[in-house]
């Protein structure tokens, strides 16, 4: 092969190496994550039933109803969603400025005279 071929290749075998890269690292992250199963540990779960309450509407003197109050539960977590609005906006910023970086190295290669050919 010659040394043409071999350039025009190179940047098509680096996107594949960076594929792969991304590849293993998604999978060893995986079975890192998974539990290792052990014949020797076994649990059994019973399962339990807890009723769930009835809302109750308060009523003003008039009898006019008035909204039912918020769970408890949801009060407790109310500031959980910002994680994960905030994990959502990085993704979206790396996602637009992956992108704005390919849109202009490829504008620059095409601005770039070509290479002399041996």
């Amino acid at each position: 092969m010659n040394r043409q071929t071999l350039r025009s290749l190179y940047p098509h075998l680096r996107f594949g190496s960076y594929i792969l890269l991304i590849l293993a690292f998604l999978i060893g992250a995986q079975a890192w994550k998974s539990p290792h199963s052990s014949s020797s540990l076994t649990v059994t779960l019973t399962p339990t039933l807890v009723a769930t309450p009835t809302p109750v509407v308060i009523t003003e003197d008039q009898g006019e109803p008035i909204a039912t109050p918020l769970p408890a539960e949801l009060l407790e977590n109310a500031t959980q969603t910002n994680g994960i609005i905030l994990g959502s906006a990085i993704l979206v910023l790396i996602v637009i400025g992956g992108t704005l970086s390919v849109i202009l190295r490829r504008r620059d290669d095409r601005d770039d005279p070509p290479p002399p050919e041996l």
